[in-house]
């Protein structure tokens, strides 16, 4: 797969901003729970019917999505950035 772009850099400008947004939404659900939130992104989409770029593939798409993903709360060890996450030194706080 290839990597993400500058590896530890790109996580070290990305995860925070994420990660505070999601903080955000949690506090202000806990004082009002009916909130709602509108989440926009300029996102794209990839497919392929050749089942040897699939991997290939699905990997940018999570990583497109990464942001997105940490922003909603989706990213767990089953997330398929999870192995590199930790590997580049992100925790599960």
């Amino acid at each position: 797969m290839a990597p993400l772009p500058e590896g530890r850099k790109w996580l070290r400008q990305n995860l925070p901003p994420s990660c505070a947004a999601w903080r955000t939404v949690s506090t202000v659900r806990e004082a009002d729970p009916d909130a709602i939130f509108v989440q926009v992104e300029a996102l794209g989409w990839g497919w392929t019917q050749d089942e040897q770029l699939q991997a290939e593939v699905a990997w940018r798409l999570a990583h497109t999505y990464l942001a997105f993903d940490l922003f909603t709360g989706r990213v767990d060890t089953t997330h398929l950035l999870w192995p590199y996450l930790r590997q580049h030194g992100v925790t599960g706080e």
